[in-house]
């Protein structure tokens, strides 16, 4: 595949160009002077029957304008794209909007296991910090964690840490860390934690990886080869569970020094 023709592909793919329009939309930005449809359609290998409407379609979204004499020439990219990315940048902060509309909407409406109180198993890394994330996002109150296997695989999960560190830091609310007492975080992790203002003690009582925030409980399970976690939607699980990290944090834990 040469360079033209991967610029055709992300046209494509970012632009929602089809073929034709990638074609002249390339023709017309590497010519050193305006074009005219027919010379257009010839150098893209466009049906001449086809070229207006292809025109039509890059004209609107501002990347080729017409000239007086009916020729073409191509806007600035850096403008034009430019432009395009804050006009796809509102209409996804739009449709984010409209989806927390319905979510509240549906959850006014309608009682799901969840709100009742329920339990389910994801499987996964990425799929675990997701849930843990979206926790983090909802709840305002103080989140718990105990650390174990996340602690001595922290250097394997390094990357995925550092991007979930972006979500603790944005959390709006106190952030509580226990980690095993033979623990000595790097100074990697320790930077990440300062970053999100967490609090962080030693305890010999740690045996498990676990979350807690307002109602949602995460506990880490082992496996076989990859990570899973069991959620519990439950208010009264997760009290129980705040209560005795609070125990273990106020009565058998010590600072990191």
């Amino acid at each position: 595949m040469n360079a033209g023709e991967g610029l055709e592909d992300r046209l494509r793919s970012l632009l929602g160009l089809n073929s034709y329009e990638a074609r002249a939309y390339l023709v017309i930005l590497s010519s050193s002077k305006p074009l005219r449809p027919r010379e257009i359609a010839r150098e893209a290998e466009i049906p001449y029957q086809r070229i207006y409407d292809t025109l039509e379609k890059l004209e609107s979204k501002g990347l080729v304008y017409r000239l007086e004499d009916g020729s073409f020439e191509a806007a600035e990219p850096k403008r034009a794209l430019g432009l395009l990315a804050e006009q796809y940048i509102a209409e996804a902060v739009e449709r984010a909007r409209q989806v927390k509309e319905l979510a509240s909407e549906l959850s006014t409406r309608y009682t799901t296991r969840e709100q009742a109180g329920h339990l389910r198993v994801v499987y996964g890394l990425e799929r675990v910090l997701l849930e843990a994330g979206m926790t983090l996002k909802r709840c305002k109150g103080t989140a718990y964690f105990m650390t174990y296997k996340v602690a001595e695989e922290a250097d394997k999960l390094q990357e995925n840490l550092k991007r979930f560190a972006h979500l603790l830091a944005s959390h709006e609310g106190p952030i509580r860390i226990l980690v095993y007492e033979d623990y000595e975080p790097p100074e990697w992790v320790l930077g990440i934690l300062s970053g999100a203002n967490a609090e962080v003690r030693k305890t010999k009582l740690i045996f498990m990886d676990l979350m807690v925030a307002c109602s949602t409980t995460i506990i880490g399970l082992p496996g076989r080869k990859d990570v899973v976690a069991v959620i519990v939607e439950h208010p009264d699980f997760a009290d129980a569970m705040k209560k005795r990290i609070e125990f273990i944090w106020n009565n058998l834990s010590k600072p990191i020094k």
